[in-house]
Protein backbone atom coordinates (compact mmCIF):
# COMPACT_ATOMS: atom_id res chain seq x y z
CA UNK A 1 0.00 0.00 0.00
CA UNK A 2 1.34 3.70 -1.26
CA UNK A 3 1.89 5.97 1.25
CA UNK A 4 -0.78 8.40 -0.33
CA UNK A 5 -3.47 5.53 0.50
CA UNK A 6 -2.49 4.40 3.68
CA UNK A 7 -2.68 8.29 4.65
CA UNK A 8 -5.96 8.66 3.13
CA UNK A 9 -7.41 5.63 5.17
CA UNK A 10 -5.73 7.11 8.24
CA UNK A 11 -7.37 10.65 7.45
CA UNK A 12 -10.71 8.37 6.79
CA UNK A 13 -10.36 6.89 10.28
CA UNK A 14 -10.14 9.46 12.32
CA UNK A 15 -12.43 11.73 10.84
CA UNK A 16 -14.81 8.84 11.32
CA UNK A 17 -14.09 8.56 15.10
CA UNK A 18 -14.24 12.56 15.35
CA UNK A 19 -17.94 12.45 14.37
CA UNK A 20 -18.88 9.35 16.31
CA UNK A 21 -17.55 10.81 19.48
CA UNK A 22 -19.68 13.94 18.70
CA UNK A 23 -22.83 12.04 18.21
CA UNK A 24 -22.46 9.56 21.02
CA UNK A 25 -21.05 11.80 23.30
CA UNK A 26 -24.25 13.58 24.51
CA UNK A 27 -26.17 10.43 25.24
CA UNK A 28 -23.64 7.94 25.81
CA UNK A 29 -22.17 9.60 28.45
CA UNK A 30 -24.99 12.28 29.81
CA UNK A 31 -23.63 14.04 33.10
CA UNK A 32 -21.86 16.77 34.54
CA UNK A 33 -19.85 17.79 31.48
CA UNK A 34 -23.24 18.10 29.15
CA UNK A 35 -25.24 19.77 32.14
CA UNK A 36 -22.11 22.16 31.53
CA UNK A 37 -22.27 22.88 27.95
CA UNK A 38 -26.47 23.31 28.26
CA UNK A 39 -25.41 26.16 31.03
CA UNK A 40 -22.83 27.77 28.90
CA UNK A 41 -25.20 27.84 25.97
CA UNK A 42 -27.43 29.37 28.37
CA UNK A 43 -24.68 31.76 29.54
CA UNK A 44 -25.12 30.73 33.27
CA UNK A 45 -21.17 30.66 33.56
CA UNK A 46 -21.00 30.11 37.62
CA UNK A 47 -23.16 27.03 37.25
CA UNK A 48 -21.93 25.60 33.83
CA UNK A 49 -17.99 26.16 36.13
CA UNK A 50 -20.31 24.26 38.87
CA UNK A 51 -21.04 21.27 36.18
CA UNK A 52 -17.74 21.41 34.77
CA UNK A 53 -15.71 20.83 38.16
CA UNK A 54 -17.74 18.07 38.92
CA UNK A 55 -16.64 16.90 35.31
CA UNK A 56 -12.87 17.84 35.79
CA UNK A 57 -13.01 15.63 39.49
CA UNK A 58 -14.19 12.32 37.08
CA UNK A 59 -10.85 13.05 34.58
CA UNK A 60 -13.29 14.24 32.07
CA UNK A 61 -10.58 15.84 29.75
CA UNK A 62 -12.75 18.13 27.82
CA UNK A 63 -14.47 19.89 31.29
CA UNK A 64 -10.82 21.16 32.17
CA UNK A 65 -10.52 22.24 28.63
CA UNK A 66 -13.95 24.55 29.10
CA UNK A 67 -12.96 25.81 32.85
CA UNK A 68 -9.77 26.75 31.33
CA UNK A 69 -11.80 29.01 28.93
CA UNK A 70 -14.12 30.17 31.78
CA UNK A 71 -10.87 31.27 34.29
CA UNK A 72 -9.40 33.07 31.08
CA UNK A 73 -12.71 34.97 29.60
CA UNK A 74 -13.51 35.71 33.55
CA UNK A 75 -16.92 34.21 32.95
CA UNK A 76 -18.42 32.92 35.95
CA UNK A 77 -15.43 33.42 38.05
CA UNK A 78 -12.80 35.95 38.43
CA UNK A 79 -10.24 35.99 35.56
CA UNK A 80 -7.41 34.37 36.75
CA UNK A 81 -4.66 33.29 33.52
CA UNK A 82 -2.35 30.76 35.87
CA UNK A 83 -5.60 28.83 36.89
CA UNK A 84 -6.71 28.80 33.00
CA UNK A 85 -3.10 27.90 31.63
CA UNK A 86 -3.39 25.09 34.86
CA UNK A 87 -6.76 23.64 33.45
CA UNK A 88 -5.31 23.75 29.75
CA UNK A 89 -2.61 21.75 31.04
CA UNK A 90 -4.67 18.85 32.50
CA UNK A 91 -6.76 18.59 29.73
CA UNK A 92 -3.50 18.81 27.19
CA UNK A 93 -2.15 16.00 29.04
CA UNK A 94 -5.22 13.83 28.49
CA UNK A 95 -4.63 14.29 25.25
CA UNK A 96 -7.05 17.42 24.59
CA UNK A 97 -5.82 18.63 21.04
CA UNK A 98 -7.93 22.03 21.55
CA UNK A 99 -6.15 22.00 24.94
CA UNK A 100 -2.63 21.73 23.61
CA UNK A 101 -3.00 23.85 20.32
CA UNK A 102 -4.49 26.41 22.90
CA UNK A 103 -1.58 26.54 24.69
CA UNK A 104 1.06 26.20 21.80
CA UNK A 105 -0.58 29.38 20.57
CA UNK A 106 -0.40 31.18 23.65
CA UNK A 107 3.74 30.44 24.57
CA UNK A 108 4.00 31.07 21.11
CA UNK A 109 2.86 34.81 20.94
CA UNK A 110 3.33 35.55 24.77
CA UNK A 111 -0.76 35.69 24.98
CA UNK A 112 -1.03 36.56 28.89
CA UNK A 113 2.34 34.34 29.34
CA UNK A 114 5.84 34.55 28.97
CA UNK A 115 6.60 33.71 25.76
CA UNK A 116 8.46 30.17 25.55
CA UNK A 117 9.47 28.33 22.36
CA UNK A 118 10.28 25.21 23.54
CA UNK A 119 6.62 25.03 25.87
CA UNK A 120 4.89 25.68 22.42
CA UNK A 121 6.71 23.62 20.47
CA UNK A 122 6.26 20.50 23.13
CA UNK A 123 2.21 21.77 22.64
CA UNK A 124 2.09 21.79 19.16
CA UNK A 125 4.10 18.43 18.94
CA UNK A 126 1.63 16.44 21.11
CA UNK A 127 -1.62 18.22 19.29
CA UNK A 128 0.88 16.97 15.50
CA UNK A 129 1.27 13.47 16.79
CA UNK A 130 -3.15 13.69 17.13
CA UNK A 131 -3.18 14.57 13.68
CA UNK A 132 -3.83 18.02 13.86
CA UNK A 133 -2.76 19.18 10.30
CA UNK A 134 -1.90 23.34 11.45
CA UNK A 135 -0.17 21.50 14.43
CA UNK A 136 1.69 19.48 11.85
CA UNK A 137 2.23 22.18 9.84
CA UNK A 138 3.64 24.46 12.28
CA UNK A 139 5.91 22.06 13.58
CA UNK A 140 6.87 21.27 9.98
CA UNK A 141 7.89 25.14 10.42
CA UNK A 142 9.77 25.05 14.13
CA UNK A 143 11.76 22.08 13.16
CA UNK A 144 12.73 23.87 9.69
CA UNK A 145 14.09 26.81 11.74
CA UNK A 146 15.14 25.33 14.84
CA UNK A 147 12.41 27.26 16.81
CA UNK A 148 11.90 25.85 20.12
CA UNK A 149 13.17 22.45 19.06
CA UNK A 150 16.26 21.16 17.06
CA UNK A 151 17.04 22.35 13.42
CA UNK A 152 16.33 18.95 11.50
CA UNK A 153 14.78 19.61 8.15
CA UNK A 154 13.77 16.03 7.43
CA UNK A 155 11.49 16.31 10.22
CA UNK A 156 10.32 19.45 8.74
CA UNK A 157 9.37 17.56 5.49
CA UNK A 158 8.00 14.64 7.35
CA UNK A 159 5.18 16.38 9.13
CA UNK A 160 4.69 19.37 5.92
CA UNK A 161 4.11 15.86 4.16
CA UNK A 162 1.37 14.49 7.05
CA UNK A 163 -0.18 17.95 6.89
CA UNK A 164 -0.54 18.15 3.26
CA UNK A 165 -0.41 14.70 2.07
CA UNK A 166 -4.55 14.67 0.22
CA UNK A 167 -5.98 16.60 -2.39
CA UNK A 168 -8.14 18.75 -0.38
CA UNK A 169 -8.37 22.39 -0.67
CA UNK A 170 -7.37 22.43 2.81
CA UNK A 171 -4.39 20.65 2.22
CA UNK A 172 -3.59 22.44 -1.27
CA UNK A 173 -3.34 26.30 0.90
CA UNK A 174 -1.48 24.48 3.50
CA UNK A 175 0.96 23.70 0.76
CA UNK A 176 1.29 26.74 -0.64
CA UNK A 177 2.27 28.35 3.08
CA UNK A 178 5.82 26.17 2.56
CA UNK A 179 6.19 26.06 -0.89
CA UNK A 180 9.36 28.44 -0.81
CA UNK A 181 11.30 26.76 2.11
CA UNK A 182 10.06 23.50 0.85
CA UNK A 183 12.08 24.14 -2.32
CA UNK A 184 14.98 25.06 -0.27
CA UNK A 185 15.46 21.63 1.12
CA UNK A 186 17.78 19.19 0.06
CA UNK A 187 16.91 15.86 -1.75
CA UNK A 188 18.18 13.81 1.15
CA UNK A 189 16.50 15.15 3.85
CA UNK A 190 13.07 15.08 1.73
CA UNK A 191 13.62 11.31 0.91
CA UNK A 192 14.66 10.76 4.69
CA UNK A 193 11.48 13.13 6.10
CA UNK A 194 9.25 11.09 3.47
CA UNK A 195 10.00 8.26 5.13
CA UNK A 196 9.42 9.05 8.31
CA UNK A 197 5.93 9.94 7.56
CA UNK A 198 5.59 6.83 5.70
CA UNK A 199 6.67 5.08 9.14
CA UNK A 200 4.48 7.52 10.55
CA UNK A 201 1.60 6.34 8.91
CA UNK A 202 1.98 2.69 9.16
CA UNK A 203 2.57 2.84 13.11
CA UNK A 204 -0.57 5.06 13.29
CA UNK A 205 -2.39 2.56 11.01
CA UNK A 206 -1.45 -0.25 13.15
CA UNK A 207 -2.59 1.47 16.78
CA UNK A 208 -5.70 1.51 15.08
CA UNK A 209 -6.05 -2.03 13.73
CA UNK A 210 -5.67 -0.58 10.05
Amino acid sequence: MDKLNWWRKLVSALGSLTVLALIATPTAHAGPYEDGLRLLRAKDYPKAGTAFRAAAARGHAAAERELGFLYYNGRGVRQNIPTAVTWFEKSAMRGDVLSQTNLAKMYENGLFVARNDALSAKYFAMAAEQGDRRAQLRMGEMRYLGTGVERDPAEAVKWWVLATNDDTKDAQYLRSLVQSSWMKIGVEDKTEGQRRANEWVAAKLTQRGG
